[in-house]
């Protein structure tokens, strides 16, 4: 067998959207639910529609091409993103339907992917995305400040941007963060500040892997659900299903870990370690 046309197509969608869009991680999220949600929908029309649509049940035929589906979705999805790449993604998909025979399978697959998509371009049109939003800078103890390396301040757009399954993206809000005087604070910053040391002599080697990898802006996950779906077989349905799952779920939880951000505005653990001299809590110290 070869590879499955959602796999493909998601790592196409990875050179669109990182590797050649360079689009950092809450950017992506959006992006690559967008482009799986669409194929979903597609690919679950002409399955006859057994799973609960995304944006509502498409007419389709079970003999279209979910090959021409998956393409047509996802290029036109991403075309709308990244006019800019026109030429490559096109190359892709003209690749992909070149695969498929001729015929009204075919045809019908490209006109349900391309509905798909049109259904999820107009459905994110006006979603806040790419706001001119601005995080509070603080400057008392506790408040919120750009970090290094680059003491950016990007994404507060991301707070307001419209879910894709959840009602609101501050509906998980917490009680926030610990009192900066309390024992439970002074517990966190030092575990933080014993761990994440350059010097630490506690941190295992694993754990300093871990971080690393975790880190990377090549999101790991990408990578975890490509293998989950090759090596568990899934078919063309059950592969779309799971990313559009996968990725709508990601792109929530960004948006909710943003408005928490927002609403409480505290200081990362760089700057309370380096900081702690002034947080009013005897047990902590600056490093």
């Amino acid at each position: 067998d070869g590879v499955n046309v959602v796999v493909h197509w998601d790592q196409v969608a990875q050179v669109a959207i990182w590797d050649v869009g360079q689009q950092l991680p809450w950017s992506q999220a959006r992006a690559f639910a967008m482009v799986d949600g669409a194929v979903y929908d597609a690919v679950n029309a002409i399955a006859g529609t057994p799973y609960q649509p995304y944006l509502g049940a498409l007419p389709a035929k079970g003999t279209w091409s979910m090959d021409a589906a998956v393409a047509s979705a996802a290029y036109q999805v991403l075309v709308e993103l990244f006019p800019d790449q026109q030429a490559s993604l096109r190359a892709s998909y003209d690749e992909t339907l070149a695969t498929v025979r001729n015929g009204p399978a075919k045809r019908g697959g490209v006109a349900v992917g391309a509905r798909a998509a049109a259904r999820m371009i107009a459905a994110r049109r006006g979603d806040g995305a790419f706001g001119d939003q601005t995080w509070t800078v603080g400057t008392q103890p506790g408040q919120w400040r750009p970090t290094p390396p680059l003491y950016a301040a990007d994404g507060a757009w991301l707070a307001d941007l419209k879910p894709f399954l959840i009602p609101d993206g501050s509906m998980f809000r917490t009680s926030g963060p610990p009192a900066l005087d309390s024992p439970a604070y002074a517990a966190d910053l030092n575990e933080i500040k014993q761990i994440g040391s350059v010097t630490s002599t506690v941190r295992t080697a694993d754990q300093t892997d871990a971080a690393r990898w975790w880190h990377d802006r090549y999101v790991t996950e990408w990578e975890i659900k490509r293998q989950l779906a090759t090596n568990q077989h899934l078919n063309t349905l059950e592969a779309a299903r799971m990313f559009a799952m996968v990725n709508m779920t990601r792109a929530d939880a960004a948006i909710a870990c943003f408005s928490e951000k927002r609403a409480w505005s505290f200081w990362r653990p760089v700057t309370a370690v380096q900081l702690a001299d002034t947080d009013g809590n005897p047990a902590t110290e600056a490093d």
